[in-house]
This record gives C-alpha cells, sequence and structure tokens, in this order.
C-alpha cells in the first residue's frame, strides 16, 4: 500500500511537472513575441524620425507621405509639427499638414490653425484648414468662418467655402456661404453661389440676391445633406459640379 501511494504521489509530481513546463514555455513565447513586436514598432518610429529630421527634403517629404492614418506616436506628431514650422518648403509643410490630418490627433489642432492663418504659402494654408476640418468635423467652424473673413488669398477663400458644405450643418453653413456671395473675388463668389444651390435647391436667384438668397436660408423646410456621399469619402475642396 505504501509503495501505491508513493507511486501515485510521484505521477502527480510529474504531471504537475509537465505542466508547470507547459505554461511557462507559454509564458515564455508570449513575452519573447510581445517583446519583439514592441522592438519592431520602436525601430519603425526612430526611422521614421530620423527621416522628418533628416537634411535631404526629398526623405523628409517621403516619409510624411508613407505616415499610416491614426497610428503616429506623439513623438512622430511632435516631429510633424516641427516640419510645419520650420522647412523652407512649402509643398513639405503641406505634406505634413496632410499627415497630421491622417493622423486626426486632437493634440495637433494648434499648430495645424497657427498655419492655416499665418503660413506664407496658400497651398500650405489651405491643407491645413481641410485638416482641421478632418480632425475636427463641425467643431471647425470657427476656423472656416477665420478663414472665409481674413485669409487674402482667394483660393483659400473659396477651399472654405466648400470645406464648410461638406462638414457642418446645412443651416449653419449656409449661413456662412452666403457670405461669401459679397466677396470681392468672382471665384469665391462663384463657389459660394453653386454651394448654395446645391445645399438649398433654390433656381431662379441671381448671383448678387442676397436678400432673396438669405429668405430661401429661412423658409427652406428641408436642408439636402450634401455629405452623404460614398463610404470612405473625405472632404476634398473645391467646387461641386455646375447644375
Amino acid at each position: 500500500l505504501r509503495q501505491i501511494l508513493l507511486s501515485t504521489v510521484f505521477k502527480d509530481m510529474e504531471t504537475h511537472r509537465q505542466h508547470l513546463v507547459v505554461c511557462l514555455m507559454v509564458a515564455l513565447w508570449a513575452l519573447l513575441a510581445g517583446g519583439c513586436e514592441h522592438l519592431g514598432a520602436f525601430r519603425a518610429e526612430q526611422q521614421t524620425l530620423k527621416a522628418l529630421r533628416s537634411p535631404r527634403p526629398a526623405e523628409r517629404r517621403q516619409a510624411l507621405a508613407r505616415l499610416p492614418r491614426g497610428a503616429v506616436t506623439p513623438a512622430v506628431r511632435e516631429a510633424v509639427e516641427q516640419v510645419m514650422r520650420t522647412d523652407v518648403d512649402p509643398g513639405t509643410r503641406g505634406l505634413a499638414a496632410q499627415a497630421l490630418g491622417r493622423a486626426g490627433r486632437a493634440q495637433a489642432v494648434e499648430q495645424l490653425r497657427l498655419s492655416a492663418q499665418q503660413d506664407t504659402s496658400w497651398a500650405v494654408r489651405r491643407q491645413a484648414l481641410r485638416a482641421l476640418v478632418l480632425i475636427l468635423g463641425a467643431r471647425a467652424c470657427a476656423d472656416i468662418e477665420s478663414s472665409m473673413a481674413k485669409d487674402p488669398d482667394p483660393t483659400v477663400r473659396a477651399e472654405a467655402i466648400s470645406l464648410a458644405a461638406q462638414s457642418l450643418e446645412p443651416p449653419q453653413a449656409a449661413r456662412l456661404i452666403v457670405e461669401g456671395l459679397r466677396d470681392a473675388a468672382a471665384v469665391v463668389r462663384l463657389s459660394a453661389y453653386t454651394w448654395l444651390r446645391e445645399i438649398l435647391g433654390a433656381e431662379g436667384i441671381s448671383l448678387e440676391d442676397y436678400a432673396r438668397w438669405k429668405q430661401a436660408i429661412e423658409q427652406a423646410k428641408k436642408f439636402r445633406d450634401v455629405r452623404r456621399k460614398p463610404a470612405g469619402s473625405r472632404p476634398r475642396g473645391g467646387q461641386p459640379r455646375k447644375p
């Protein structure tokens, strides 16, 4: 009986030992796999940072173009913002604005607003405004209104009208866009007129009849939402096709 009991105990101990070895191997594998994954992400981040800080413009542009949507670490975001602040090439600064918009990080809003208001290139200001709309959506109303009222370039003002039509609530968008009918630049007035017809569906109102446009806005029972587009589409700016 004693031998049987000892044999049973030893068998149980061996079984537990085998189970323990298996558990340890699984845990070690998981630890190694996680470590390799983190190491790979760290190396990718370091390569991206090196490219963004490169003295070669082509490398900086390639790094910005390769940044994935959404997956941007704080260090990379700060490096992209640094490019927006200091890069001498407007095209590269514009790519940086696009990258921040794709990343969708609220922490980038301050730099994007600064660029949308103060960058010397109209193309960069336009890209920064687009990025703000991608990140904030309808909350970018004040930024859109600021560009419409203050930007010296008519191309940016026309872009602001298009973004308002595509990202703001229709009554709010119409209120802002109707002000574009008073713009000194013909391209801005045309954009405002075309988008108002798109939103309100109003026919037969002349381009400069502000009173009738405002009346149409006040009387409109139902606004068409021009943002209902195929899945995955984004505000691209520009004017809609003429009706």
